[in-house]
């Protein structure tokens, strides 16, 4: 017993790391103006960012921990009732736990496979001041790719493509008092998102770095 444990704390190792998620689109208006068409004028713009730290146990080729994911996001779009520019503002949070199967590829490159279990609470302001508030919880399972840069350090890449999700939100409707004023809508959802264009897998990839101990 006293051999198995002390080869079981040789081989074991806690892990630090943060894993960052960053996008922006934008997209104009076709206006067509005196006969010529112009593509100035904004229709929509995306910027979504999300910090997520954790820390892990690593027992050989498996891991498992603790996350939370911080998440903001910024929607400005067009109103075509006012032709105005409204701005929706998105907070969120997401702590969950994780386990992940590493896959030896090389020395230093490894392919895995993580599943995660979280539950998320959000609020989405809108421009009149009224806002939803979401309550969620997911299962997720998804790939990915460390590459160690040196003993302690390692650089990761999680794809969102393909990825499976399952869960379950509920999301309330409040005014600009904080007042109810809906029931609240729950909805039980599985998707699963395959590998689409070039495109979209480059914006489904996050990075992150990991130091062992």
């Amino acid at each position: 017993m006293a051999v198995a444990a002390f080869v079981v704390q040789a081989n074991a190792q806690f892990t630090v790391s943060v894993k960052v998620d960053m996008d922006n689109d934008s997209r104009n208006d076709l206006v067509n103006v005196g006969g010529d068409y112009d593509h100035s004028r904004l229709r929509t713009s995306d910027t979504y960012c999300t910090i997520t730290p954790s820390v892990g146990y690593e027992l050989d080729e498996w891991e498992v921990g603790i996350e939370i994911g911080i998440m903001s996001n910024k929607n400005v779009y067009r109103n075509y009732t006012t032709g105005d520019l409204d701005t929706d503002k998105e907070f969120g949070i997401s702590p969950s736990v994780y386990g992940r199967r590493n896959f030896s590829l090389t020395e230093k490159l490894s392919l895995f496979a993580e599943c995660n279990l979280g539950f998320t609470t959000e609020k989405d302001k809108d421009s009149d001041g009224s806002y939803d508030k979401i309550t969620a919880v997911n299962f997720g399972i998804y790939p990915g790719l460390s590459y160690k840069l040196t003993d302690s350090f390692v650089l990761e890449a999680f794809f969102s493509h393909p990825e499976f999700n399952w869960g379950t939100s509920r999301t309330s409707y409040y005014d600009n008092n904080g007042d109810l004023w809906g029931d609240g809508a729950t909805r039980t959802y599985c998707t699963l998102t395959p590998f689409g264009g070039f495109r979209d897998f480059l914006n489904g990839i996050s990075f992150g770095i990991s130091y062992c101990f």
